[in-house]
């Protein structure tokens, strides 16, 4: 009797655990589901934040990418003041001829560099920021004009001022400007005289020194110079270098390039309304 229905019952036995297996299966199937799932909507809004956040910093950017280093930094603020504003925007010269100045006279951003060959921070601000914006300069986004804040007198920095001028006057305004800033690479305040100011213009490549040492210390060059400084202090009222107007924004001594790069990119879209350079 019992071995007839144990044969009775193993068919339903049977049956009963396939039933159990196919459940446990469904289940299964139905919590590795509900995980995936889960999981997608888990990603799907960092995917939306990622695409939401390319679009909002699809701002200008150059044949580099390279304002893209600075797409989510704050910008420096626009000048409120209206006087103040004009003042800066007349500070750029525009002028093609410019032996004092980088890129196209009609780019749509200038930023004006007040600066002084005594300066260490100015030094540390060309080579931390300003150097890594060449690629702005040569994509006509960005436009560079030097201007004379010669403030460290005891230091004689007015010469080395007048020296630039002299320079310019033989189109080697740059290259001169690159080896005065390296007597300030260790943080020193080089002491201008004319052995230095010798020295920087043969690094600079400049073949007629002794006519440019003459003409660097000219009463002409000179009463350049301080006009300049003059201009600065007095009328624009600035008081430390590096100064740098960009457009209607400024920003003061030697900062973050990301700073740079954010400032020049909203100045770039207040003057052409793009978001792309073009």
């Amino acid at each position: 009797m019992t071995d007839k229905a144990s044969e009775r019952r193993n068919p339903v036995v049977v049956l009963l655990a396939a039933a159990i297996c196919v459940t446990v299966a469904i289940i299964a199937g139905l919590i590795i589901y509900n995980a995936t799932k889960s999981k997608d909507h888990e990603a799907a809004p960092t995917q939306q934040t990622s695409e939401q956040t390319e679009t909002e910093v699809a701002l200008p950017t150059d044949p580099q990418g390279l304002l893209d280093v600075g797409a989510r930094e704050q910008p420096a603020e626009k000048v409120a003041n209206e006087k103040q504003r004009k003042a800066m925007l007349a500070e750029a010269r525009r002028d093609p001829q410019d032996g004092r100045a980088l890129g196209k006279a009609d780019a749509p951003v200038v930023m004006v560099e007040f600066g002084d060959f005594s300066c260490p921070m100015c030094e540390r601000a060309q080579e931390e920021s300003i150097s890594k914006l060449t690629p702005l300069i040569d994509a006509g986004v960005l436009r560079v004009e030097w201007k004379d804040m010669a403030f460290f007198g005891q230091y004689h920095s007015e010469y080395a001022a007048a020296g630039g001028l002299a320079a310019a006057n033989r189109g080697k305004f740059w290259p001169f400007h690159d080896a005065a800033y390296k007597l300030s690479a260790d943080g020193d305040h080089p002491d201008w005289n004319e052995y230095l100011l010798r020295q920087t213009a043969q690094k600079a490549g400049i073949e007629d020194v002794d006519e440019f040492i003459e003409e660097a210390g000219s009463d002409e060059l000179a009463s350049q110079v301080d006009q300049q400084t003059d201009h600065a202090s007095t009328d624009l009222g600035l008081q430390v270098t590096p100064m740098f107007f960009i457009n209607d924004r400024f920003i003061s001594g030697a900062q973050d390039p990301q700073l740079f790069l954010a400032t020049i990119r909203a100045a770039y879209k207040d003057a052409t309304g793009r978001t792309n350079i073009k």
